[in-house]
């Protein structure tokens, strides 16, 4: 399956909304803005996750939806806002879903960008009682965790 740019739209409300300043569908379609070299990687991912055919993990395991990928390349677009923010670790699901997740010391941070686009995150630290989860509508989430990693190198 091949993936298909990107393009700005609206999505349902249940789905990652992206901020009303970005317009720009790709990296691609911005070879001069300076990106980190973790978002290409990420975008080469997650490209090549359109690649993966049904039953890739021997169990039944459905492909990579397109719509799962361009949502997460979206969020990795818009991503670039955030200095500081690390790699994630990008995997495909079988339910034809992807995963990002983010750890910094005993903190995790994972989203699942489901095959309907649909994207939800998930908070887990030390403390049970901290940990929280919701729908990816902003990226908030992102920005808290970028704060405990220059805490903790300022520390």
């Amino acid at each position: 399956m091949s993936v298909p740019p990107m393009t700005s739209g609206e999505l349902p409300a249940n789905r990652y909304v992206r901020p009303a300043a970005v317009v720009a569908p790709s990296l691609e379609a911005h070879p001069q803005r300076v990106w980190a070299a973790w978002q290409i990687s990420v975008d080469r991912k997650l490209r090549e996750l359109g690649n993966v055919l049904e039953n890739w993990d021997s169990y039944g395991g459905s492909p990579v939806s397109a719509e799962a990928i361009r949502v997460a390349r979206e969020l990795v677009f818009d991503l670039a806002g955030i200095p500081g923010l690390a790699s994630p670790l990008v995997a495909a699901s079988p339910e034809g879903s992807v995963g990002l997740a983010w750890t910094s010391g005993d903190v995790s941070l994972e989203v699942e960008i489901r095959d309907d686009g649909e994207a939800t995150w998930t908070w887990v630290g030390t403390d049970p009682d901290r940990d929280r989860h919701g729908r990816v509508t902003s990226l908030a989430p992102f920005v808290e965790l970028t704060a405990i990693d220059t805490a903790r190198a300022g520390a």
